[in-house]
């Protein structure tokens, strides 16, 4: 439940706009309105009307709940957005090479892009550069996930691929994670891969890295369900 505080609604419209690098103008333009409004709105003194709220949230690259609730929404924000702290990361695992149908080691580069609204995902072949695949980042400090909708072009089917990693470790490290994506045959599967910061040779030891265990195995078949052993690099380095 949200409880509603005029002055509580004013100190989050002016952090979040000043966090967005915007000026009281700016929202008044938006607005119609003068600065002088925008300020009796920080000040809890005025309250805007809904229509004005979503105008600002826009403006500002917010949810309108950011705004209404004082909680850590606002500071989380600032975390989710990109936790590796970087623009490229290096994905490594084996699959079907897009372009020559084969089973090998695969290694592709994640281009991490931060909007004031969302964090996109292009995933490029290592060697061309060519995008693959476009999408979005969500995260929280121990969990990243990339989400690639309608990845496969001319597709009229839904395709939705997903690589869900660890970042509860060291982010600097190996970081292990899942990649779930549809074959040619548009059937589901999952399997390891491995995200890393630096531009690493796909050896013999990262491979063995993305074989399911045998403890993995012998879970599988008393749950009927893969839970993969994704914590830290310490968890699958021989």
């Amino acid at each position: 439940m949200v409880i509603y505080n005029d002055k509580e609604f004013g100190i989050n419209l002016r952090n979040a706009r000043k966090k967005a690098g915007l000026s009281q103008e700016n929202l008044a333009y938006a607005l119609n309105v003068t600065t002088a409004t925008i300020s009796r709105f920080e000040k809890g003194v005025t309250v805007p009307t809904m229509k004005q709220v979503c105008i600002m949230c826009n403006e500002i690259g917010i949810n309108v709940s950011e705004l209404l609730d004082n909680s850590s929404n606002i500071i989380n924000k600032e975390n989710s957005k990109n936790p590796f702290k970087t623009k490229t990361l290096y994905l490594y695992y084996k699959g079907i090479y897009p372009t020559t149908k084969k089973l090998c080691r695969l290694k592709f580069k994640l281009e991490i892009t931060e909007h004031l609204e969302n964090v996109t995902v292009n995933l490029l072949d290592y060697k061309t550069n060519k995008i693959y695949m476009t999408g979005y980042l969500l995260a929280d400090n121990h969990t990243a996930i990339m989400i690639f909708e309608n990845y496969k072009p001319n597709s009229s089917k839904l395709e939705v691929g997903k690589i869900v990693v660890n970042i509860s470790s060291n982010l600097d490290s190996l970081m292990m994670g899942a990649l779930s994506v549809t074959n040619n045959d548009n059937v589901p599967n999952e399997r390891k891969c491995i995200l890393s910061k630096k531009d690493l040779d796909f050896t013999d030891d990262l491979l063995h890295s993305l074989r399911i265990t045998d403890a993995e195995f012998e879970s599988m078949k008393k749950l009927d369900a893969w839970y993969m052993n994704i914590n830290n690099k310490e968890d699958y380095e021989e």
